[in-house]
């Protein structure tokens, strides 16, 4: 279930080719059920340690952005 959560959020900040985006933005795009912020926030920060997204410190929300395409 959380590997299709993760893989939903790839495809979210694929489609926008590159721009970062905060967890706001990307729960606001989210298909299917509602999600928690707590829960994205979860998984982006897992996908941060696993190498494939970058957190950009913004000084309010962080951004993120996939490392690889």
């Amino acid at each position: 279930m959380m590997n299709n959560k993760w893989l939903q959020v790839k495809e979210i900040l694929r489609e926008q080719g590159g721009t970062p985006m905060n967890v706001l933005w990307i729960r606001k795009m989210w298909r299917g059920g509602p999600i928690r912020i707590k829960e994205l926030n979860y998984l982006l920060y897992q996908g941060m340690e696993k190498g494939e997204l970058n957190r950009i410190e913004t000084g309010d929300k962080p951004k993120w952005r996939l490392r690889f395409g």
